[in-house]
């Protein structure tokens, strides 16, 4: 994906006795503008979590408990933010997780409940209800299935593509989707078909009455329609869309301020025409129309709001005796002008905070149960917490601690040495002192108790300047690897050459604890974890992304099967 894509995180901590305790976590990726459609603008909610421990336990003023209240007010206060930092919508999946399943945080109490489905559904629809009344952050609301599928209730003119949902990492449909295009691309080979004209391709849309023309289905088409089966069963209120701005139901795009033209019970015509049906002709009978034109529903329709330019292209096609594309029965006059409000932009004038611990939920859960982060008690949740901060303020020290493999015993970090030859053997210096020998050569490890006092006394302004050294030394990096001229006048560019020249060489390696094999090797990580090019021209970077996503594709899949499990056992259950 072309364009800049940030992954943050939204911890909560409360004081309690005197210790910060974290209580809420909440992961979103950020789409920018610079990424392509149609992720452009776009917010992807994708996990969420807390342990129960917030005080005090009592009601709020609207009648639900204070905890709610609180996790709503930070859900209200971060769709605010990105709306107005330009964010036109957000995609959330009500997914809860299995009993004993953790999200984000190690080990939850076990009198803490797990949510079902509809009850996580009705909390975010609670949350959504009040950032659209109080303070208007939220527009519209709507389901992924409505906005995109054909038979939803979304009023839209051409019939939508794959390729017109945006592909969120993490998401339900995209993982779906990859597992479907696999069994599509089996069918057509062994039936032979390259049109897409096989069993899978029948059993979508193969029926009388289903299908634009005539003719084999395509891929695409194909896709579409069993995602269409899939999203529009018993989880098709699941996956909701969050519209901040306006939409335009012609042409899908977001209106910040100006002149919209809506259709409004109240209006010319009453709710009479919202609760009629299409015409005949023009009506779903399932997935497909009969024939080709404008994507109407058959039920009454929910939202139907046309931009200026759309309106005034509508009255051109009508003035010239083309066929109009409102719904049936609605005319141009029936749609009431609407001004919308312009939305005052801002800048974020906090910097990036990054680390690597929390740069994406798994990393974190990872920090935590390495190391027995875990948050079953208020006691350990104290520990775990203030271990939390220690990480995130202290982002060079060791994520996880060693043990010494004489004395079993867990070694101080800075204080114990390390085989240069095998991947993991410590010592501590006590069995150094008492004369414990190895068979390979040790070495000290690095004593991090100076350098985290150093960055501790780092101000504001040292640690932005750091960061953008980093950013430099990435782009350093590129074009050191992409240079082809042995006279180059970059210095700079010399160096990590003859750096790279060292990593083939060298025989000690990144086990071994050669520290400018250490460098490299984090430089390519972290070059490859904010990489967006296909073709990039350094070194393992396309390896460590396919790894990666390998990682992150394998975890997602068991997230996908056993939330497929529980609808289906909830469907089978409501027989």
């Amino acid at each position: 994906m072309h364009g800049s894509v940030l992954y943050c995180i939204v911890v909560l901590f409360q004081k309690i006795d005197g210790v910060d305790v974290a209580l809420y976590c909440m992961y979103v990726q950020e789409y920018g503008a610079d990424c392509a459609p149609p992720n452009r603008n776009a917010v992807y909610l994708s996990y969420i979590d807390s342990v129960k421990y917030f005080r005090p336990e009592v009601m709020s003023h609207n009648g639900v408990s204070l905890r709610t209240y609180v996790y709503h007010q930070i859900l209200q206060g971060y769709l605010e933010y990105v709306k107005r930092l330009g964010f036109e919508q957000m995609f959330i999946w009500a997914c809860p997780p299995l009993a004993g399943d953790d999200y984000i945080l190690y080990c939850h109490p076990s009198k803490q409940k797990t949510p079902r489905s509809d009850r996580l559904r009705a909390w975010y629809h609670d949350m959504l209800r009040k950032a659209r009344a109080e303070d208007g952050s939220v527009a519209h609301v709507s389901t992924l299935w409505d906005t995109f599928f054909e038979g939803g209730r979304e009023h839209r003119l051409d019939r939508c593509t794959v390729t017109a949902i945006p592909y969120l990492e993490g998401d339900y449909w995209p993982g779906e989707a990859e597992n479907l295009l696999a069994a599509i691309a089996d069918a057509q080979r062994s039936g032979n078909a390259p049109g897409g004209n096989t069993a899978l391709g029948r059993k979508a849309g193969g029926a009388k009455g289903k299908r634009y023309g005539s003719g084999p289905q395509s891929t695409d088409e194909a896709l579409l329609s069993r995602l269409g089966e899939i999203l529009g069963g018993n989880m098709k209120e699941d996956f909701m869309v969050v519209h901040l701005q306006e939409p335009c139901s012609f042409c899908r795009r977001h209106v910040a301020g100006g002149i919209l033209h809506k259709y409004v019970p109240s209006g010319p015509g009453g709710a009479s025409l919202l609760a009629k049906p299409a015409p005949a002709e023009r009506r779903f009978e399932g997935i497909r129309l009969e024939s080709p034109g404008p994507n109407l529903p058959s039920g009454p329709l929910q939202h139907l709001q046309i931009c200026s330019e759309c309106y005034n292209a509508e009255g051109q096609r009508v003035a010239a005796g083309q066929k109009s594309r409102l719904p049936g029965g609605l005319t141009l006059g029936d749609l009431v002008q609407t001004p919308v409000p312009p939305i005052q932009l801002t800048r974020d004038p906090d910097p990036d905070m990054g680390s690597e611990f929390f740069e994406t939920r798994q990393a974190f859960l990872s920090l935590c149960q390495g190391n027995h982060y875990q948050f079953d008690s208020m006691r350990r949740a104290k520990h775990s917490s203030m271990m939390v901060l220690y990480h995130l303020h202290n982002p060079e020290a060791p994520a996880f601690s060693s043990t010494c493999n004489f004395c079993h015993v867990e070694i101080e970090p800075g204080t114990g040495l390390r085989c240069t030859v095998c991947s993991d053997f410590d010592m501590c210096k006590n069995c150094k002192a008492a004369g414990m020998r190895h068979e390979h050569p040790m070495v000290a490890t690095t004593n991090f108790a100076n350098r985290d006092e150093m960055r501790s006394r780092l101000t504001e302004q040292e640690r932005i300047e750091r960061n953008q050294q980093l950013q430099k030394t990435l782009a350093l990096l590129v074009h050191a690897c992409s240079c082809h001229n042995p006279q180059c006048g970059s210095t700079s560019c010399r160096k990590v050459r003859a750096l790279f020249q060292h990593a083939v060489q060298c025989t000690q390696k990144v086990t071994g604890g050669c520290h400018l094999c250490k460098k490299m090797w984090c430089l390519l990580n972290l070059h490859a974890k904010s990489c967006t090019t296909s073709d990039c021209p350094v070194p393992r970077c396309r390896e460590l992304k396919e790894l990666r996503r390998r990682q992150t594709a394998h975890i997602e899949q068991k997230r996908r099967a056993a939330y497929s499990n529980m609808m289906r056992n909830a469907a089978a259950g409501a027989k």
